[in-house]
C-alpha cells in the first residue's frame, strides 16, 4: 500500500484518438506517482454485436432453441435506421418469424436486442451449426457475431 499524504502538483493527459490516458502527480518530498490506463475514443455511431449465449449444445430430439442478439453503439451520436438480421443454414435451421428486424435508432452509449426463435431440422443432427447475426445501417458499418449450435446426434 502506498503512502498517504497531501499532493502538491498534479499532471493529466488525454490523447483522443487513442487509447493513452497518463495521470502524473508530485507527492511531497519529490516522490513521483504515475498512473496510467486506457480508454477507447470513438467518433460517430459505431456498433458491436454479441451473440447469448455464443454456443449452446442441444439434445437430438430437440425441437427448438433460442438465441439472444445484443446491439451496442460504442460511438458518441445515434446509429440511424439499423436492421438486425439472423442468418442460418435452410437445410439445418429455420427462423421462425422474421430474419430481419428493424430499429429506428440505437442512441449513443444505448443497445437493442432481439430475440431469434430456431427451429432445428432433423439435418442438423449430430452437426455443428453456425448462425450469424448481423447488423447493418446506411450510416453505421456492417458488424456480426456468429453462435454455434451443436445438436447432439
Amino acid at each position: 500500500m502506498g503512502a498517504v499524504g497531501t499532493v502538491k502538483w498534479v499532471s493529466a493527459l488525454l490523447v483522443l484518438g487513442g487509447t493513452a490516458v497518463a495521470l502524473a502527480a508530485l507527492a511531497p518530498g519529490g516522490a513521483g506517482i504515475t498512473a496510467t490506463a486506457s480508454a477507447q475514443y470513438v467518433e460517430g455511431p459505431e456498433l458491436r454485436v454479441q451473440a447469448k449465449p455464443n454456443a449452446r449444445t442441444v439434445p437430438p430430439r430437440k425441437r427448438r432453441t433460442q438465441f439472444k442478439m445484443v446491439v451496442r453503439n460504442i460511438g458518441d451520436e445515434g446509429s440511424g435506421r439499423v436492421k438486425l438480421c439472423v442468418k442460418a443454414p435452410k437445410k439445418r435451421i429455420k427462423v421462425e418469424g422474421p430474419r430481419c428486424v428493424t430499429r429506428q435508432n440505437i442512441r449513443a452509449g444505448g443497445k437493442q436486442a432481439r430475440k431469434a426463435r430456431l427451429r432445428i431440422k432433423p439435418k442438423a443432427r449430430g452437426r455443428v451449426t453456425r448462425i450469424r447475426f448481423v447488423a447493418r445501417g446506411p450510416e453505421v458499418e456492417r458488424q456480426q457475431a456468429v453462435a454455434t449450435l451443436r445438436v447432439r446426434g
